[in-house]
Protein backbone atom coordinates (compact mmCIF):
# COMPACT_ATOMS: atom_id res chain seq x y z
CA UNK A 1 0.00 0.00 0.00
CA UNK A 2 1.13 3.33 -0.78
CA UNK A 3 2.21 6.11 1.67
CA UNK A 4 -0.20 6.04 4.91
CA UNK A 5 -3.64 4.61 3.22
CA UNK A 6 -4.93 2.68 5.34
CA UNK A 7 -6.07 -0.88 3.98
CA UNK A 8 -10.17 -0.99 3.53
CA UNK A 9 -12.51 -2.91 5.46
CA UNK A 10 -14.54 -6.01 4.09
CA UNK A 11 -17.65 -8.19 5.73
CA UNK A 12 -19.75 -7.01 8.07
CA UNK A 13 -20.37 -3.57 9.46
CA UNK A 14 -19.90 -2.81 12.73
CA UNK A 15 -23.11 -0.61 14.79
CA UNK A 16 -20.75 2.43 14.56
CA UNK A 17 -19.94 2.36 11.14
CA UNK A 18 -24.28 1.99 10.33
CA UNK A 19 -24.75 4.88 12.88
CA UNK A 20 -21.91 7.17 11.31
CA UNK A 21 -23.27 6.42 7.77
CA UNK A 22 -27.17 7.09 9.41
CA UNK A 23 -25.91 10.50 10.37
CA UNK A 24 -23.94 11.33 7.24
CA UNK A 25 -26.36 10.49 5.30
CA UNK A 26 -29.20 12.74 7.26
CA UNK A 27 -26.58 15.25 6.84
CA UNK A 28 -25.54 15.42 3.27
CA UNK A 29 -28.53 14.10 1.72
CA UNK A 30 -32.04 15.89 0.91
CA UNK A 31 -34.72 13.40 2.00
CA UNK A 32 -31.71 10.31 1.51
CA UNK A 33 -31.71 10.95 -2.10
CA UNK A 34 -28.88 12.67 -4.12
CA UNK A 35 -25.93 11.90 -2.14
CA UNK A 36 -22.09 12.35 -2.98
CA UNK A 37 -21.16 9.39 -2.02
CA UNK A 38 -17.46 9.98 -1.80
CA UNK A 39 -18.29 12.97 0.54
CA UNK A 40 -19.54 10.28 2.81
CA UNK A 41 -16.33 7.83 2.36
CA UNK A 42 -13.94 10.63 3.47
CA UNK A 43 -14.93 10.20 6.78
CA UNK A 44 -14.88 6.40 6.71
CA UNK A 45 -11.33 7.00 6.91
CA UNK A 46 -10.15 5.04 4.39
CA UNK A 47 -12.20 1.65 5.77
CA UNK A 48 -15.13 1.57 3.65
CA UNK A 49 -14.84 2.81 0.33
CA UNK A 50 -18.28 4.81 -1.70
CA UNK A 51 -19.52 1.52 -2.79
CA UNK A 52 -19.48 -0.21 0.09
CA UNK A 53 -20.73 2.80 1.56
CA UNK A 54 -23.81 3.28 -1.16
CA UNK A 55 -24.75 -0.42 -1.37
CA UNK A 56 -24.88 -0.72 2.74
CA UNK A 57 -27.33 2.15 2.42
CA UNK A 58 -29.31 1.33 -0.18
CA UNK A 59 -30.18 -2.52 0.47
CA UNK A 60 -29.75 -2.35 4.50
CA UNK A 61 -30.45 0.64 6.12
CA UNK A 62 -32.51 3.29 4.14
CA UNK A 63 -35.56 3.62 6.18
CA UNK A 64 -37.91 3.48 3.21
CA UNK A 65 -36.78 -0.36 2.79
CA UNK A 66 -39.55 -3.20 3.89
CA UNK A 67 -38.12 -6.52 4.25
CA UNK A 68 -40.77 -8.93 3.58
CA UNK A 69 -41.88 -11.68 1.76
CA UNK A 70 -43.69 -10.24 -1.64
CA UNK A 71 -47.01 -11.01 -2.31
CA UNK A 72 -48.51 -12.49 -4.94
CA UNK A 73 -49.39 -9.06 -7.14
CA UNK A 74 -45.29 -8.07 -6.70
CA UNK A 75 -44.01 -11.86 -7.61
CA UNK A 76 -46.25 -11.51 -10.06
CA UNK A 77 -44.78 -8.61 -11.50
CA UNK A 78 -41.31 -9.85 -10.77
CA UNK A 79 -41.81 -12.74 -13.10
CA UNK A 80 -43.33 -10.74 -15.46
CA UNK A 81 -40.21 -8.31 -15.60
CA UNK A 82 -37.58 -10.97 -15.45
CA UNK A 83 -39.10 -12.40 -18.48
CA UNK A 84 -39.18 -9.10 -20.48
CA UNK A 85 -36.02 -7.31 -18.97
CA UNK A 86 -34.14 -10.22 -18.08
CA UNK A 87 -31.98 -9.49 -15.16
CA UNK A 88 -32.59 -5.37 -14.75
CA UNK A 89 -33.12 -5.37 -11.03
CA UNK A 90 -33.06 -1.79 -10.34
CA UNK A 91 -35.72 -1.58 -13.11
CA UNK A 92 -37.60 -3.91 -11.79
CA UNK A 93 -37.73 -2.95 -8.00
CA UNK A 94 -38.70 0.69 -9.33
CA UNK A 95 -41.96 -1.33 -10.16
CA UNK A 96 -42.34 -2.53 -6.41
CA UNK A 97 -42.71 0.14 -3.87
CA UNK A 98 -40.20 -0.20 -1.04
CA UNK A 99 -38.07 -3.00 -2.67
CA UNK A 100 -34.33 -2.58 -3.34
CA UNK A 101 -32.55 -4.61 -6.47
CA UNK A 102 -31.03 -6.81 -4.06
CA UNK A 103 -34.14 -8.14 -2.61
CA UNK A 104 -35.46 -8.36 -6.15
CA UNK A 105 -32.58 -10.70 -7.36
CA UNK A 106 -32.04 -12.78 -4.22
CA UNK A 107 -36.19 -13.31 -4.42
CA UNK A 108 -35.95 -14.11 -7.95
CA UNK A 109 -32.94 -16.47 -7.83
CA UNK A 110 -33.87 -18.45 -4.40
CA UNK A 111 -37.30 -19.18 -6.43
CA UNK A 112 -35.46 -19.74 -9.70
CA UNK A 113 -33.58 -22.56 -7.28
CA UNK A 114 -36.56 -24.13 -5.47
CA UNK A 115 -38.51 -24.16 -9.09
CA UNK A 116 -35.11 -26.35 -10.64
CA UNK A 117 -34.79 -28.25 -7.63
CA UNK A 118 -38.50 -29.49 -7.88
CA UNK A 119 -38.67 -29.66 -11.45
CA UNK A 120 -35.33 -32.49 -11.38
CA UNK A 121 -37.51 -33.98 -8.79
CA UNK A 122 -40.36 -34.36 -10.93
CA UNK A 123 -37.76 -35.17 -13.84
CA UNK A 124 -35.85 -37.90 -12.52
CA UNK A 125 -39.13 -39.66 -10.60
CA UNK A 126 -40.19 -39.70 -14.36
CA UNK A 127 -37.39 -41.50 -16.08
CA UNK A 128 -37.77 -44.30 -13.44
CA UNK A 129 -37.74 -47.54 -15.35
CA UNK A 130 -40.34 -50.15 -14.35
CA UNK A 131 -39.64 -53.18 -12.95
CA UNK A 132 -41.34 -55.71 -14.89
CA UNK A 133 -41.85 -58.98 -13.45
CA UNK A 134 -42.19 -62.44 -15.71
CA UNK A 135 -44.73 -64.59 -14.47
CA UNK A 136 -43.16 -68.54 -15.63
CA UNK A 137 -46.31 -70.13 -17.14
CA UNK A 138 -45.88 -73.64 -18.09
Amino acid sequence: MAGNQQQQRKGKWSPDEDNLLRSLVAQYSVDGEDIDWFILEQNFNGMRDSKQIRERWVNHLNPSIKKRKFNESEIKIIEDECSRHKFKWAKIAKKIPNATPLMIKNFYNNRLKKKNNSNRRQNNSSTTIPIITVNNFN
